[in-house]
């Protein structure tokens, strides 16, 4: 007499066909095509089938594959819902069975037991992936649509900089304070707005998007940027940079990284101090630090520098993200930022990128 493994062996094609013509006439009314439907489905009784002789042999349970989370995942992406992904496997567990009362295979209690337990564990399989990669593409849409906000909000907040800076030439603010609170509510939104396309890059699954990048050019950049609130302070910035050649980063994340460490470095610097910022490349990694003239970090202010929403300072003008964000620019190059404290003077942070996470351009002469 046949046992269940054997029909399952003998009559798979046949099951898969009268399950998809089955699924068909239930759920789809012929909305996907026939190797869409098919699927993981074929893999999955092969899966079963196993268990089924091995059980009867006395053999050990296969560890279990993917092909049910691989199944749950095609599924989301055809538009399945739920209810119809658990359909399947109620549609597919009849099917067996009336292929084996075709062959006047009566299922002992064990085999039944076996392909129930098969089953469920399969439908709980495919339905968590199912659910963990729609919570992920709704991850990703709700950065994409955060990131084209604040893009769409950027573009007219540097007008409206621009304008007032024209003004400011021109002698045409209104009175010192009012242009004063104007100039830093302006300044306070383009630094959320850009800290926020940076969370949403950062937040995203993509890596890198690496070009070639002039180390040197990119810090001196960065400088200039910073330099109107520095002059303010009568803060002198200073680049050493040896000659490293051009390198595979992403400029934005690693403008967004040193901007953020200089802009820390302007904030909390006192009047007439001095910023030092170093960068060398050697065999083993790009290395770049910010030394800033602080005073020295605050006790037990170390731990919690990168903790969002945590200042080490009494300027709460700004998020206490910017640290936080540059880490993590660094981390998305496998690399590291890391800070050591100079009690009394100020404090040094630390760039360090493997050469193995950044690829030195070739010269083509």
């Amino acid at each position: 007499m046949l046992r269940l493994h054997e029909v399952l062996a003998a009559k798979r094609d046949q099951i898969v066909a009268e399950w998809m013509e089955a699924v068909r006439t239930q759920l789809l009314h012929d909305l996907v095509s026939n190797v869409e439907l098919r699927d993981h489905i074929p893999g999955f009784l092969d899966e079963l089938t196993t268990i089924l002789r091995r059980q009867h042999s006395g053999g050990p349970l296969p560890a279990p594959t993917d092909s049910a989370a691989k199944h749950g995942v095609q599924r989301l992406r055809l538009g399945f819902d739920p209810y119809s992904l658990v359909k399947e496997y109620g549609i597919l567990r009849k099917v067996i069975l009336e292929a084996s009362r075709s062959e006047d295979v009566t299922p002992t209690f064990e085999e039944f037991d076996d392909l129930s337990e098969f089953l469920t564990s399969g439908i709980a399989t495919a339905v968590a992936q199912y659910a963990e990669e729609r919570e992920a593409e709704l991850r990703r849409h709700s950065q994409e649509h955060f990131a084209f906000i604040a893009h769409e909000l950027r573009n007219p907040l540097m007008s409206a900089q621009l304008a007032l800076n024209i003004m400011k030439r021109q002698g045409l603010l209104p009175p010192v304070r009012q242009g004063e609170v104007l100039n830093r509510s302006l300044d306070r939104l383009a630094d959320l707005i850009e800290r926020s396309l940076n969370i949403a890059l950062l937040g995203s699954e993509a890596g890198p998007n690496r070009n070639n990048v002039d180390v040197r050019l990119l810090i001196e950049e960065v400088v200039i940027e910073a330099s109107l609130p520095a002059d303010e302070k009568k803060i002198q910035m200073f680049v050493e940079a040896a000659s490293i050649e051009p390198l595979e980063l992403d400029p934005r994340l690693i403008s967004s990284a040193l901007a953020n460490l200089v802009r820390n470095a302007v904030k909390f610097t006192h009047p007439g101090g001095t910023i030092h910022i170093h960068a060398e490349c050697d065999e083993e990694a790009l290395r770049i630090e910010v030394a800033d003239a602080c005073g020295g970090l605050p006790p037990g202010k170390i731990d919690t520098l990168f903790t969002p929403f945590v200042q080490a300072g009494n300027d709460r003008s700004g998020f206490g993200l910017g640290l936080a964000i540059a880490r993590g620019a660094i981390e998305n190059h496998g690399g590291s930022l890391s800070v050591y404290d100079r009690p009394g003077l100020g404090c040094t942070f630390v760039i360090t990128i493997p050469i193995e996470g950044v690829t030195p351009r070739v010269s083509n002469s």
